[in-house]
């Protein structure tokens, strides 16, 4: 994605992933929300911006801001073997949790009734 900023323009961006931009032209004044420092980049810098993070992109000088970002990769993607491995084992757990709540509703239904109480 390339973006053109005119001079003393600002943009509001946030995204949720993380994004990687070079500045390929012009100087970048970059403030994140968060962070203590505003900073500024020439032409050739990079920078990674964080997901989920309000920022506020201006050019700075005279000539036009000209940036090209790329989305970065924040994980791996999901095995789909891994994720079925997960569902079975949820499962499994599911029904343990089942049979030992049946087992403690029974054990405790029948202490009521050894007990006497009325129903």
């Amino acid at each position: 994605m390339d973006i053109t900023l005119s001079p003393g323009a600002h943009l509001q961006w946030r995204c949720p992933r993380p994004i990687e931009l070079q500045i390929c032209g012009g100087r970048l004044w970059l403030t994140v929300a968060g962070d203590a420092h505003d900073r500024f980049l020439e032409a050739g810098e990079r920078v990674c911006l964080p997901p989920h993070r309000a920022a506020t992109l201006g050019a700075e000088g005279a000539e036009p801001l000209r940036l090209r970002g790329d989305l970065v990769a924040a994980t791996a993607p999901v095995d789909r073997l891994d994720l079925r491995a997960y569902r079975r084992r949820v499962r499994r757990q599911r029904a343990v949790a089942g049979r030992w709540w049946r087992r403690e509703l029974l054990r405790r239904w029948r202490g009521w009734l050894s007990a006497g109480r009325p129903g």
